[in-house]
């Protein structure tokens, strides 16, 4: 964690954070590798490189699919908990509008790939051409924030930077971000020299970058397993060496006295070995303890499967038919290392929340707050809808309709569901006036038409 007590930022400070983020990189890069397939054994050399197998076992992208399923694979409801509150309603709906402008579910996804791979992730936010509020995953090789050194942690300085290619040129840009303004730096030829480019206000209020935290440590889901991994591949590799070894095996022969190249090529084509009487043939073989390899594997696969709480599905106590409560229990660690990753999520989604109300009040001149937002993470596991449907239903007279509809996976947005049935409600009452009318008028006629009648009589 990077900290100053200055209130402004020279170029040649900039460069210095910079230069010390860079060794982090290192660390970042191997963890992407190893998420995509490119652990160590592959760059591990060998004397035989004919007998040199090297299996790569994707552990640490099943770990991060599984667990950024399990976490994020539902989108974050969110809920208005103030009934009498209208200021929380029209934060709500012009938080969600802003959200769908930009896929939010979708970014929430990559921003919990990300921490699940490297441990961290950052969120910016800019406003597009069009006026509207954006916000993007940032990785975190190339984004950092700085912060006073007081014990609330409050950050002064977001800083995020990437090279690119201009007219043959070498070029770092860095964006350096306080409650105000940002400020572009750039550093031609990668010389460490920045110079300030320009300035602009942003309208949030706050430093406009957010970090996310997959624990309170900043590791990755797989990152204290690495060296279990590298020993699952070497023992998958070793085993196929040897299943090779052993279809290349040698043949040795014992007092054979036709042993030269025409006399072994027609023993292999005629099948046939004519030896002495006390000659012998035999395969050389390396002696092989299967039981015991396979014994050793299974037992690393366990302790990968353990020390990352991630379930082996593979496993025999997985049935097909585990009721909902068995297969909870058997999810527990998953689900505790879920409650953790949700923890530090909703507390950086709450950041992103202030600064949109920031900016919302700011062009609005309103006064616009988002204290009784509730956010909802659901997992992914089947649900007993039956059962929950009761649920609701029996919370009827002491929960609000909102919230119970909360409960419901397949209700996304409660709110907007709300709206619907009360539309809904109001559509039937003007079709059942309408009927009610038309009966009505009905009737009318049909007396009219009967004391007519009798008026003729």
């Amino acid at each position: 964690m990077f900290r100053t007590l200055k209130e402004e930022l020279t170029p040649q400070e900039v460069g210095e954070y910079i230069k010390r983020h860079k060794s982090k990189i290192n660390r970042y890069q191997r963890l992407q590798s190893y998420y995509l397939g490119e652990h160590d054994i592959l760059q591990d050399g060998a004397a035989d490189k004919d007998k040199d197998n090297k299996l790569v076992n994707p552990y640490p992208k099943y770990i991060t699919d599984f667990n950024v399923g399990f976490f994020m694979g539902q989108s974050i409801k969110y809920t208005a908990t103030a009934l009498d509150e209208e200021e929380d309603d029209r934060f709500l709906e012009e938080y969600q509008r802003v959200c769908n402008y930009n896929n939010e579910a979708k970014e929430n996804l990559k921003l919990a790939k990300t921490c699940s791979i490297k441990g961290e992730a950052y969120e910016i936010l800019w406003i597009d051409l069009n006026g509207n509020i954006k916000f993007k995953a940032i990785e975190p090789d190339s984004a950092f924030l700085i912060y006073d050194t007081s014990i609330e942690d409050r950050v002064k300085f977001g800083i995020r930077y990437y090279v690119s290619e201009v007219d043959k040129k070498i070029i770092t840009n860095a964006y350096v971000y306080d409650d105000k303004a940002f400020y572009y730096y750039t550093d031609e030829e990668t010389s460490g020299i920045f110079m300030l480019v320009e300035t602009k206000p942003h309208p949030f209020g706050a430093v406009p970058l957010i970090h996310f935290k997959n624990n309170e440590e900043l590791q990755g889901d797989f990152e204290q397993i690495i060296t279990l991994i590298d020993a699952y591949n070497r023992e998958q590799s070793n085993t196929l060496n040897d299943m090779d070894q052993f279809s290349d095996a040698y043949l040795a022969l014992t007092n054979y006295a036709a042993t030269d190249k025409e006399d072994i090529e027609g023993m292999k084509k005629r099948r046939v070995l004519l030896l002495d009487s006390d000659g012998d043939a035999k395969w050389i073989t390396k002696d092989v303890n299967d039981t015991w390899i396979e014994n050793f594997k299974l037992r690393l696969n366990k302790d990968i499967h353990k020390f990352s709480f991630t379930p082996d599905f593979a496993d025999e106590s997985f049935g097909t038919n585990l009721p909902g409560i068995s297969l909870r229990l058997k999810l527990l660690t998953a689900e505790e290392l879920r409650n953790t990753k949700e923890m530090y999520f909703r507390e950086s989604i709450s950041k992103r929340m202030d600064l949109i109300a920031s900016y919302l009040n700011i062009i609005n001149d309103s006064e616009l707050i988002r204290s009784q937002i509730k956010m909802q993470f659901s997992d992914s596991l089947p649900q007993n809808i039956l059962e929950l449907t009761q649920i609701v239903q029996n919370l009827s007279n002491d929960v609000s309709t909102e919230t119970r509809l909360s409960l419901l996976p397949f209700i996304e947005n409660p709110s907007d569901e709300m709206d619907k049935k009360e539309k809904e409600e109001q559509e039937k009452s003007e079709e059942d006036y309408s009927k009610l009318e038309s009966m009505f008028k009905f009737k009318n006629k049909n007396t009219d038409q009967k004391v007519v009648e009798e008026d003729e009589e």
